[in-house]
């Protein structure tokens, strides 16, 4: 038989689709996995606690909570030793599923990258926010990449598209949404509205 003209290359652009950069990881699933639920389950644990509350006030002012007697330099030394310990974590399961660490990743590009994925899934809003983030960028390097090699564009225009109209994410526009539909919560506007006046 005679071969499709380009036939391969479409085979190999679907196959980079669905494989891509997990061929190495995913023999290392159960442990990323695992390490990803701790890591979730500890950090909500944190958010939701007095210290996560007490860090959730610096954000907001940083000088009403230092006047309401908090070490605020000390809780931001906290947060910033816990972040490093996270991120450090993160880049050793990803240097273990590589079988190798490229100094390429630790650039102001792939910082960038991050900021840009919790920005679009609605990190400042959400506590899932960073997940549906990392969620979408993946989708559109694995997937959409496989059709375009201008997917990063595409991921700039939804970047620039929540950051103008949108700017509490995905996971923001989803609660919004919710909040919307939910009898409850729409009666309890109304009472709230009416008593008012």
């Amino acid at each position: 038989m005679t071969p499709i003209p380009g036939a391969h290359h479409e085979t190999n652009r679907y196959q980079r689709a669905f494989q891509g950069s997990y061929e190495g990881a995913l023999q290392y699933w159960p442990v990323m996995l695992a390490v990803f639920m701790l890591a979730v389950v500890g950090l909500w644990r944190v958010t939701h606690s007095p210290f996560g509350r007490v860090l959730s006030a610096i954000r907001q002012s940083e000088t009403r909570a230092a006047h309401l007697g908090y070490p605020v330099r000390r809780y931001k030394m906290a947060v910033f030793t816990l972040s490093t310990a996270i991120s450090g974590l993160a880049g050793g399961l990803f240097a273990m599923a590589q079988n190798s660490a490229f100094p390429d990743v630790m650039s102001l590009h792939y910082s960038g990258i991050v900021v840009m994925m919790v920005l679009v899934g609605g990190g400042m809003v959400s506590f899932w926010g960073p997940v549906v983030g990392v969620v979408v960028y993946l989708v559109a390097r694995d997937v959409l990449g496989a059709f375009t090699n201008s997917w990063m564009l595409w991921f700039g225009l939804l970047f620039m598209a929540v950051v103008l109209f949108k700017p509490e994410g995905i996971a923001g526009a989803f609660q919004a949404w919710r909040k919307g539909v939910d009898p409850k919560r729409s009666r309890a506007a109304r009472l709230a509205h009416v008593l008012r006046g």
